[in-house]
């Protein structure tokens, strides 16, 4: 495997990771779990964090002319950072939610 196919799969994990604990914060913030929620997401966080860097570090190979081959990989692995991008802004919104929905409640 070489390092470019190794970077793309590490994002591609990293960013399927952070989506899944976006989601499954989602569901604890709920279930009214907000604690859990917010441990989900700081997780996720960390792990989209963790593609970034992967991704920042092709981009500086590419700014120090070190050309970095693009390819369907790359593409899905960024594909998927942006769609956990998103999946996070729209957690962190639901969240918000969930937590004013309670605070009605009582």
């Amino acid at each position: 495997m070489n390092d470019l196919t190794l970077n793309c799969s590490q994002m591609i994990a990293k960013s399927g990771s952070a989506k899944s604990m976006f989601i499954q914060a989602i569901r604890e913030a709920r279930k009214n779990n907000l604690e859990a929620a917010a441990d989900l997401m700081k997780k996720g966080n960390e792990n989209l964090l963790e593609g970034h860097r992967i991704h920042a570090r092709l981009i500086q190979k590419e700014a120090q002319n070190d050309k970095v081959e693009i390819n369907l990989l790359l593409v899905h692995a960024e594909d998927q950072m942006n769609s956990a991008e998103i999946i996070q802004n729209i957690s962190e919104e639901f969240i918000v939610l969930y937590k004013e929905k309670s605070k009605e409640e009582y």
